[in-house]
């Protein structure tokens, strides 16, 4: 019963005859080198290869979202794609930071919104359906069985994915001032 527990493949009893556990070890090695090997693949390239899908299915999300439908711009075609890439190249590179023209980016994507007449709960929004379409293809069947570095990964995807965020939010904040610590007499 223990060794079912353990899901071991097979089991003898003593005494065992050796022809017999001979040929059973060469049927499981023989086996094992029939497996198809597992595809390894970091996060990175699984969302380079569906970089196109996750933006035609943001786009779509958008358009029967609540929040955003009442938008009348589909300008984000031209900056998300660039969003992207630059998401991408953070959680394949690593911890240097997102590049400040990425950042850059971000918040010219946001004064372009707030021109076409977005909120701040909009421009969140937007980014939000960017992680929920990620997290659904990390769900499919496009998402290999072992990735490699996933935890790593989805820790740089989610800090990039907001950096990029407040950096595109910036436009709706204007010059606000950070309170000082010291108090003023």
């Amino acid at each position: 019963m223990e060794a079912i527990q353990h899901q071991v493949d097979e089991f003898f009893t003593k005494p065992t005859d050796v022809n017999t556990l001979v040929e059973k070890i060469k049927n499981k090695l023989e086996a094992r080198r029939s497996r198809v090997p597992v595809p390894y693949k970091r996060l990175a390239l699984v969302l380079r290869e569906n970089c196109a899908d996750i933006l035609a299915m943001v786009a779509s999300a958008a358009k029967g979202d609540p929040l955003l439908s009442a938008a009348s711009s589909n300008s984000h075609q031209n900056d998300l794609p660039k969003i992207m890439d630059a998401l991408i190249e953070y959680v394949d590179v690593g911890p240097n930071g997102l590049d400040p023209r990425a950042l850059k980016l971000a918040a010219e994507h946001g004064s372009r919104r707030k021109k076409q007449g977005y909120d701040a709960k909009m421009l969140v929004r937007e980014f939000q359906l960017i992680d929920e379409r990620i997290c659904e293809l990390m769900t499919s069947d496009k998402m290999p069985a072992a990735p490699v570095g996933l935890t790593g990964d989805l820790m740089k995807l989610t800090e990039s994915l907001n950096a990029l965020m407040i950096a595109g939010l910036q436009p709706y904040v204007g010059q606000a001032r950070v309170p000082s610590r010291r108090s003023s007499k």
